[in-house]
């Protein structure tokens, strides 16, 4: 794989910043921040809270990875699939593994690793994608994450969720995070909620957030300012998945 300076990783589905393939530095444990994040936030129960559980409740579906295909990516359990442009770079399971600071015992000697093995390593958040664009630079990673391993975020709306996110980021030392307004988008038929932020490093992320079959699924994007309008594209060419 190609040496890159760049990637955003969505680490136990809180955002952190991690600087190129090569390093796995972290400053605590993803299991740390899951716990101390959720710890440090109350929030009241309400009759739509009430409801949304019982609606996780009844959730069957069993999580499955997505799969690249005649040039596309789909993960028809989380209803998200998009075309592979030939000069684009998908990780392997390996390197996403070594991006985010796993060690090789994790891995099977197939070079891959399943549902089971990512819960484990990472306090719950699996990688179903990582990809780098033709800049080697600017990359998106798909993820989802159990609800029942986000405590009282399971049956939150998802806005909440994201407002974590935000505070998270906003802890952080480097790089300096300031966000725009939240927005709701939809693309490939699903709508998100979306974080657009922009940081002291010369790039910017944009997160894409919503509930699905009782996960929470994650699109991370971090790219160049001059690159906007082809991130844009990006989610715009999202399909429908039935």
């Amino acid at each position: 794989m190609k040496k890159t300076i760049l990637l955003l990783s969505t680490l136990a589905a809180l955002s952190l910043a991690l600087y190129g393939c090569d390093s796995k530095e972290k400053a605590t444990t993803e299991k740390d921040i899951v716990e101390d994040a959720i710890e440090d936030v109350e929030l009241p129960t309400t009759s739509e809270e009430t409801t949304e559980a019982e609606d996780i409740s009844e959730q069957t579906v069993d999580a499955e990875r997505g799969v690249v295909e005649n040039n596309t990516f789909t993960n028809k359990v989380f209803k998200v699939s998009f075309p592979i442009n030939e000069d684009w770079y998908v990780c392997s399971d390996k390197e996403i593994a070594e991006i985010i600071g796993l060690t090789s015992d994790t891995i099977e000697e197939s070079g891959s690793m399943t549902i089971e093995q990512f819960e484990a390593a990472t306090a719950g958040t699996v990688y179903d994608c990582v990809f780098y664009f033709s800049d080697m630079q600017s990359n998106t990673n798909i993820t989802f994450t159990s609800l029942d391993k986000l405590a009282m975020y399971a049956t939150r709306p998802v806005e909440d969720y994201a407002e974590l996110t935000m505070t998270q980021l906003e802890s952080m030392s480097s790089p300096s995070y300031t966000f725009e307004d939240m927005t709701h988008e939809t693309y490939g038929g699903c709508e998100y909620v979306c974080i657009n932020a922009n940081t002291d490093m010369g790039y910017q992320q944009k997160m894409l957030m919503r509930k699905e079959n009782g996960y929470m699924v994650c699109i991370t994007l971090t790219y160049f300012p001059e690159l906007e309008s082809e991130m844009q594209s990006f989610l715009d060419s999202f399909t429908e998945v039935n």
